[in-house]
């Protein structure tokens, strides 16, 4: 959550003027897609930290850090497909 309320605050400092514009069809179109490719980045990165994480330990497993890696993979994949049917959505328009 801390995460999330960091992008916002990273957004509205760079674009503060989009708390008052009511945007296009083509310019909401482009934010869900640039919504759903921040998301896989984010997953990604989420991704490769959790099995850095994993790597580091010489290959002794925990619980914790296999739950960790599972939860990475799964947050990768449901992001993975929704940038994927973002993208195939606004190639079809």
């Amino acid at each position: 959550m801390s995460d999330q309320l960091k992008l916002t605050a990273v957004e509205v400092r760079s674009q503060p003027w989009r708390l008052l514009h009511q945007p296009t069809t083509k310019e909401f179109s482009s934010q869900v897609l640039y919504d759903a490719t921040r998301a896989y980045a984010e997953a990604a990165s989420d991704l490769r930290a959790a099995s850095e994480s994993l790597q580091a330990t010489g290959g002794q497993q925990s619980e914790e850090m296999v739950e960790q890696l599972t939860r990475a993979v799964a947050k990768y994949k449901a992001a993975e497909q929704a940038l994927m049917d973002k993208l195939i959505a606004n190639d079809k328009k």
